[in-house]
């Protein structure tokens, strides 16, 4: 239960839209998970006296040195000591399997907020984290495991615990890697980004994370 979002009740084929990053790109948002708001910012409010807890965002670039097309945002965070690098993914969501669904409670739907990664990093936290919760066959998408961590570190907060759900090693490091300005473990999105108030500055290539007082 602790460290999910839900995405409300809505199944898929009930879905009108889907935004994406090619959309976002270019305007300053401010994607308030505290308050569930989404507002569009001018380019003057993007939160300047939050600097002790702004974050940097990578961008792939071509030769040119503009940015391609799709405009994948990439941000780091530490977990266990160390740094990783990962998508910044507010789209990221679990589909819970019924196992997935009871063990965890029932209190988040079907279908929530989750973060990603990789396989190889999956692997490196249970040898080292055996006490760290999983819950087998959790994701219908591939069949896979969820792991609770306790602690992330992202802007200067420390922020837990976070639901990582499992994806094979090529999703990322082959796959999505190739959209963003180098590689990646995996991605960032509700089971942390649920904390915060996170602004994200398209055009500056900066997010702010803020938190209740």
């Amino acid at each position: 239960m602790d460290g999910l979002i839900v995405d409300g009740e809505l199944d898929s084929d009930e879905w009108d839209a889907f935004l994406g990053q090619s959309w976002f790109a270019g305007r300053v948002w401010r994607f308030d998970y505290l308050r569930h708001e989404l507002t569009l910012l001018g380019p003057e409010e993007a939160s300047p006296d939050l600097v002790d807890h702004a974050c940097p965002l990578g961008f792939r670039t071509g030769a040119d040195g503009q940015r391609a097309f799709l405009q994948f945002p990439r941000i780091s965070a530490e977990i266990d000591g160390e740094r990783l690098d990962f998508l910044f993914d507010t789209g990221a969501c679990a589909v819970l399997t019924p196992q997935g669904l009871n063990a965890l409670g029932g209190a988040t739907g079907p279908r929530p907020g989750t973060s990603f990664i990789t396989h190889t990093v999956f692997r490196r936290w249970r040898a080292r984290h055996p006490d760290w919760p999983v819950i087998d066959h959790a994701d219908a998408t591939a069949n896979a495991p969820m792991i609770l961590v306790p602690v992330v570190r992202v802007a200067g907060h420390e922020v837990g615990p976070v639901w990582f759900t499992w994806r094979p090693d090529n999703e990322f490091y082959e796959w999505m890697s190739q959209m963003v300005d180098k590689r990646i473990d995996g991605a960032l999105g509700g089971s942390l980004f649920k904390y915060f108030s996170v602004t994200v500055d398209y055009p500056r290539a900066m997010a702010y994370f803020e938190r209740p007082s």
